[in-house]
């Protein structure tokens, strides 16, 4: 079951496709599972938004975890109970948080 009430809201800088700063606030939503971890960068992948930021809190619930990810905000990413544990996902670690572009909603 997935619910938008676990999605993550960032306030980010607007850029122009020249990359001018045009000094508006923007709100940016991601759901949980439209996210993935890596613990390194990955070179060579369709995926270029990674962002790495540090693992503060891990729960499970129905064989999903929520791993809280803070990369200046904290964001809720959703895998699942089993690659948490091949990953061996824990608190204090640094991840990286992998999704296409096109998963992000600009408001």
């Amino acid at each position: 079951m997935k619910h938008a009430i676990h999605c993550v809201i960032i306030n980010i800088g607007r850029k122009t496709r020249s990359t001018k700063t045009l000094n508006q606030e923007l709100k940016v939503l991601i759901k949980p599972e439209s996210i993935a971890l890596s613990k390194e960068r990955i070179e060579n992948i369709s995926l270029r938004n990674q962002v790495a930021g540090t693992m503060k809190e891990v729960f499970i619930k129905d064989g999903l975890a929520f791993c809280v990810v803070d990369v200046g905000e904290n964001i809720i990413v959703e895998v699942t109970e089993a690659s948490q544990k091949s990953l061996c996902l824990e608190k204090g670690q640094r991840v990286y948080c992998l999704f296409k572009s096109a998963s992000l909603k600009i408001y």
